[in-house]
């Protein structure tokens, strides 16, 4: 019997429900109709209307015209109260939901908490306010059927079972309006059926969400285009398909102009080449304007000659030279869907162009390594190299390739056969071979054992090698490695040492007996005064010996050169100290001044000279032109009552003379700098923060700026770790990671140039260990974490899961733009070397390299001896000391990548931090740009190619000597320049070509090789 007949047959009575008797029927079937009918008698049940006459609870049954509230629910004018839902309708007894909720225009109805789940509705008209519960129909639901009706959703959800109808019938007008919450659709709404209009409202700031299953991007699309679903002015609404969940996300954003402008708004006595910012949101490109009229720029159009260009990036070139002197004034217009967001006007005063940072001379680097069958060949896009340039490879005399190289500066030669065989290149230029590289032999393995010397006396190899760096000390072109060793032995002198990559010793600085805590041993090396040949700033003390056997002898005359306590435990506390530049060629001390003045040990904040013992040393480019020498004493802030200190210094090696350019002092100089007291890290960085094209010095939770005058400070204090980079690409300017040992906080994320907290890890006491990089290509930007529970976070703050286990060192090591991780692994005194990849899809480590016969340096900090790009491609070498402590072990990797990056060492921002990588607790480098996923090309490194020595004409082949091994390469350019007749070479008619004729002729035209 269907279920239309038997309810034609069903009396009610009181609620319950009867069956006439000639329908009577068997037992079983009789206890299942009567089932099924009381579940649809419910549905059908007595309704009641509001009265509202006695308080504002919805479910108090003397608000309403009959107790019984599981029927229909009718909620129209009433009075003096309004419906308002506090508690649920199961508190009630009456089960769990009405059947019916139908709401009159005259309907006032607000949802605090709790959820309203009616069965049904016919019509929901009037108003109602959801703003902590829910109300969701469980039904077909009509909003503003044959009526007014507006819906605002403040805090809660607005759901139905079936279709909604939002704006039905005639005099149908249906509103919805979402200011925090969500609308959540069973299927796509229909809007302004029969008659009816409707419209939705998204309040903007992506906390109001229209959550519809399926792809209905288009249909959402066309809602918003008719005007169905609008925000606020300066607003957007953003369709998103989540392909995860099969369903659209509606919400809205408030357009928010370009912002954070460099050079910043009202900046004097800056260098201005280019103009930075952040793009406005959901910008789709951006116009730039510049002028020295305000009211020009500010009324400038696209047709105004204040109009720069379009941009789809946060940089544009200027095109012309600016006056100096002048105020200029910009504007970034907001270019999205057609619509233009106008800019805010910022201005700024430039002053004279800053020279190019003064840059050493690099050859090609070409490094081949043996790779089974094949050879792997990877070498150098230079810094000033131009875009177009090109490359040919050769094994002997053979080209190996069909056309010039121009996707990548590596190579596999599959036929590489025999590593006997040698390689070098030659670029090509406008169709045209230059001089070739220098020719390199094959490797056996992917790595390269640099043997050092034996310290005499020391039969068991027990001198340690421990830090190193890298710079061109002879100014060949190629790097040359220099090192500290120390042996554990308290009566052993540290020492400093030289070595060329092919193992050749070329000299040594002994330290003498004044230095015992051997973290706070640094050196810088650093081409200081630009003539090519990099020079070596030790601090020295009384009893060092440079490699020529000059000492430092009694410089006090107290009879005293040796100041070491009884135990190595202890520091050292009394004795002169001296800042000293060495000559890179030879070892020998070249000038030398007073370093910072210990003075009185409680003075630096504790009463046995831990704290007086803090060194750190850099090179920075504080006139942005030529580097200059960076020392530093002191980072804490004081303890037991003591006072403290931390002083900078700045100095310069010019034209054979070291002087003093300024001295930051914390404690001795001006009132303001009382703010950077203890703010000091474990390690520095250096850097243009304010886009001044001059360094700054980053000082863990402080900053002083190129002039020696203090930039910001934080307040936040010391910390362990720090790096300095591009990290948030979308940013202008550069960011700063740290972690700390105070109580003030964790870790912060910050912007470099104002010390403006962009994120922060709260937590109380040391956290030990932070790093950055890009590691997983989903994420923008690069990622960041640090120890101590601190979670794993984008560069915007969000926390996006598992985060590595590695907080240590980081690499370009594989084909990708992502980063990878170098670490150490093993057990306490046989650490070895790793570089691992994170697989961001499962959250593991997986490893790339596994050097297990080398040794990593400072204990748990797990340092090797230097990572750099010190050969081939843009990738970096990792450098660890072999367990024995014979060898120099240099990495390199045998991946091919697509991506053609200028060497890093060109990288003003990378170079310098490869000179300040030995300080205390090392940290790894970064570069001045962002270099991950999604990056742009990198900027044009602002530099000068500095080359030490004039080109021996003719000296083809780089051995410094014109020999007839380099007449085939000349012969083959003199023919290509149409110099057809060879004896013109013959000067002096012999018939005979010999090396002097040969250098003379090619002095007359040849340029120098590449």
């Amino acid at each position: 019997m269907g279920l239309e007949r038997l309810n034609s047959f069903a009396l009610f009575e009181s609620g319950e429900f009867r069956l006439k008797p000639k329908y009577a029927m068997p037992h079983s079937i009789k206890k299942l109709t009567i089932l099924t009918l009381f579940f649809y008698g419910a549905a059908f049940a007595a309704g009641a209307t509001w009265v509202g006459n006695v308080s504002n609870n919805i479910w108090d049954p003397n608000n309403w015209s009959t107790t019984d509230l599981t029927g229909t629910l009718t909620i129209g004018a009433g009075g003096p109260y309004d419906p308002v839902q506090t508690t649920s309708f199961s508190g009630l007894g009456q089960g769990n939901r009405p059947s019916k909720l139908n709401t009159t225009t005259e309907a006032n109805l607000t949802i605090a908490i709790k959820d309203l789940i009616p069965w049904s509705s016919d019509y929901i008209n009037g108003n109602v306010k959801i703003m902590g519960g829910s109300l969701n129909i469980r039904s077909t639901t009509y909003v503003g059927k044959n009526g007014t009706a507006t819906i605002t959703i403040d805090g809660g959800h607005f759901a139905q079972k079936y279709t909604l109808y939002l704006g039905y019938g005639s005099g149908g007008n249906g509103a919805i309006n979402i200011l925090c919450g969500y609308l959540d659709l069973s299927s796509k709404p229909t809007i302004g059926a029969s008659g009816g209009t409707g419209h939705i409202y998204i309040r903007p700031g992506g906390l109001g969400v229209i959550n519809c299953p399926g792809n209905e991007t288009t249909y959402f699309q066309g809602l918003v285009s008719s005007g169905i679903i609008t925000t606020d002015p300066n607003s957007a609404i953003l369709i998103n398909y989540i392909s995860s969940a099969n369903k659209i996300e509606v919400t809205a954003r408030e357009i928010v102009g370009a912002s954070l402008p460099i050079p910043w708004d009202g900046v004097k006595e800056v260098n201005v080449t280019s103009l930075s910012f952040k793009p406005g949101t959901l910008a789709e490109s951006s116009d730039v304007y510049l002028g020295t009229d305000e009211m020009a720029v500010t009324e400038a159009n696209k047709t105004s000659e204040e109009y720069l260009d379009s941009t789809t990036e946060n940089t544009i070139s200027i095109p012309y030279a600016l006056t100096n002197g002048t105020t200029y004034y910009w504007r970034v217009d907001t270019v999205m869907s057609g619509d233009v967001i106008k800019g805010q006007i910022w201005s700024f005063i430039p002053v004279s162009v800053i020279p190019p940072r003064k840059m050493e001379y690099l050859n090609r680097g070409l490094v081949a390594v043996k790779t089974g069958e094949a050879v792997y060949l990877s070498w150098r896009l230079l810094g000033d190299d131009t875009q177009d340039i090109a490359f040919n490879v050769y094994r002997g005399s053979t080209k190996l390739n069909s056309t010039p190289i121009t996707d990548s500066t590596n190579f596999f030669d599959s036929r590489g056969g025999m590593f006997l065989s040698s390689y070098f290149v030659r670029p090509v230029t406008n169709g045209q071979e230059k001089m070739p590289s220098k020719t390199v032999s094959v490797w056996p393995n992917n790595y390269l054992d640099i043997p050092v010397r034996q310290v005499p006396g020391d039969t068991d190899w027990s001198y340690e090698i421990n830090d190193g760096s890298a710079a061109d000390l002879d100014g060949d072109g190629e790097y040359e490695l220099i090192i500290k060793r120390y042996s554990g032995d308290y009566s052993e002198y540290p020492l400093i040492e030289a070595y060329k990559l092919d193992g050749t010793f070329l000299w040594r600085v002994n330290l003498g007996p004044n230095f015992i805590d051997m973290p706070e041993i640094h050196f810088i090396v650093y081409d200081f005064d630009s003539d090519g040949y990099a020079e070596v700033a030790l601090r020295t003390a009384e009893g060092t010996t440079d490699f020529t056997g000059a000492t430092i002898g009694d410089i006090n005359g107290d009879g005293i050169t040796d100041y070491r306590p009884y135990s190595s435990s202890q520091y050292i506390l009394h004795g002169p100290e001296f800042i000293s530049i060495f000559d890179g060629r030879t070892g020998q001390e070249l000038a030398r001044g007073d370093y910072i003045p210990r003075g009185v040990v409680t003075d630096w904040g504790d009463d046995y000279g831990h704290r007086a013992s803090k060194f750190m040393m850099a090179a920075a480019y504080i006139d942005g032109h030529k580097p200059s020498l960076v020392i530093c004493r002191g980072i804490y802030y004081g303890r037991d009552g003591y006072p403290d200190r931390t002083v900078i210094a700045a100095w310069n090696w010019r034209d054979g003379q070291l002087t003093n350019v300024w001295t930051f002092d914390t404690r001795f100089g001006p009132p303001e700098n009382d703010a950077y007291r203890g703010q000091g890290n474990h390690n520095l960085s250096i850097g243009d923060v304010d886009g001044d094209l001059k360094d700054e010095i980053v000082y863990g939770s402080m900053t002083v700026d190129h002039d020696g005058t203090g930039l910001y400070s934080t307040g936040l204090g010391h910390g362990d770790a720090m790096h300095l980079s591009d990290f948030d690409p979308d940013r202008p300017g550069l960011e700063v990671w740290q972690c700390h040992e105070t109580d003030a906080s964790g870790a912060t994320f910050r912007d470099a140039a104002t010390g403006s907290i962009i994120f922060e890890y709260y937590h109380s006491g040391d956290v030990g260990r932070a790093c950055a990089g890009d590691i997983d290509p989903r994420y923008r930007g690069c990622e960041v974490w640090a120890s101590t529970g601190c979670p794993f976070y984008n560069c915007t703050g969000d926390t996006i899961g598992t985060k590595p286990s590695m907080i240590n060192f980081m690499t370009w090591w594989d084909g990708d733009l992502c980063r990878e991780l170098l670490d150490h692994a093993g057990s306490e005194g046989q650490w070895y070397g790793v570089i691992a990849d994170w697989d961001y899809i499962n959250q593991v480590q997986v490893n790339l390299l596994t050097a297990t016969e080398t040794r990593s340096n400072n204990w748990t900090k797990g340092n090797p001896v230097l990572s750099a790009d010190i050969l081939g491609d843009w990738r970096e070498e990792a450098i660890w000391r072999t367990s024995d402590n014979r060898y120099i072990r240099l990495y390199t990797t045998t991946t091919q990548t697509e991506h053609r990056i200028y060497t890093l060492m060109h990288d003003p921002h990378y170079r310098i931090s490869i000179a300040w990588q030995n300080d205390a607790y090392n940290q790894p480098p970064h570069t001045g740009f962002y270099l991950g996923d999604g990056m742009s090309p990198p900027p044009a490194p602002y530099i000068e190619v500095v080359n030490s020595t004039e080109w021996i004409y003719g000296d083809f082949t780089l051995n410094n000597i014109v020999d007839m091994n380099d007449m085939p390469y000349f012969i083959e350019v003199w023919l290509e320049n149409d110099c057809n007749e060879t004896a013109e070479l013959d000067l002096n008619s012999d018939c005979i070509i010999n090396s002097y004729e040969f250098s003379e002729m090619a002095k007359n035209w040849l340029e120098e090789p590449e």
